[in-house]
């Protein structure tokens, strides 16, 4: 019932309305550490230093392993109010839950689960960017292979942020973090150069 309520509500909080291009260097950080029962939002900065400078995010993961991976954003230079974008990640790793509540006065639509992997939260107006700017984390058991990655959400507009304005900004998929077992996790907590074409994940070519 209460999903019933917040989505229309975020429907016009989040799908304000599309303006591409503010946010070309926006990113969205991947960070796991070995699971926690006693983790925060701030328990990366707090234990293993995590400033995207001197510590990068931990990207490549052991097998087997329970993992609180924390999603951040970060390189915002328009202030923002909101995030939406999707989780996948392979059918032998178990989701053990998501902890969203990192932002002042959060509002979670559509948050994580098993099989529901869309996340849409709002939230107060943040500043801008440069400053890793935590939105939670998911509590997974990692499996014997792949990677946990951000995909083109499955709601209007795809993967973006919200800005305090009430317009959208897409985040390119090229600036999206992954973590995966062994090696081919991505570190996001720098800009990469624009693509030639910006692909927003939000509508797939014929």
């Amino acid at each position: 019932m209460l999903r019933k309520v917040l989505l229309p509500l975020m429907a016009n909080v989040l799908l304000a309305g599309p303006s591409w291009g503010v946010n070309e260097g926006a990113t969205i950080v991947l960070h796991a550490r070995v699971m926690d029962v006693n983790a925060t939002c701030t328990t990366p900065q707090d234990v293993n230093g995590l400033d995207c400078d001197e510590v990068r995010p931990l990207v490549n993961l052991t097998t087997g392993t329970n993992y609180d991976i924390y999603v951040y954003a970060k390189n915002f230079d328009a202030a923002i109010r909101g995030v939406q974008l999707k989780f996948n990640w392979p059918t032998d790793w178990t989701f053990m839950g998501w902890f969203g509540n990192c932002q002042a006065n959060n509002l979670g639509a559509v948050a994580p689960t098993a099989t529901e992997r869309n996340l849409a939260v709002a939230f107060d107006c943040n500043g801008y960017g440069e400053v890793l700017q935590p939105i939670g984390w998911l509590r997974l058991h990692a499996g014997a292979s792949g990677c946990l990655e951000i995909t083109s959400a499955d709601y209007p507009y795809g993967t973006h942020f919200l800005r305090c304005t009430g317009q959208t900004s897409g985040i390119a998929s090229t600036h999206w973090g992954r973590v995966c077992i062994g090696s081919g996790g991505v570190d996001r907590c720098d800009s990469p150069p624009p693509p030639g074409e910006w692909d927003f994940g939000i509508i797939e070519s014929e």
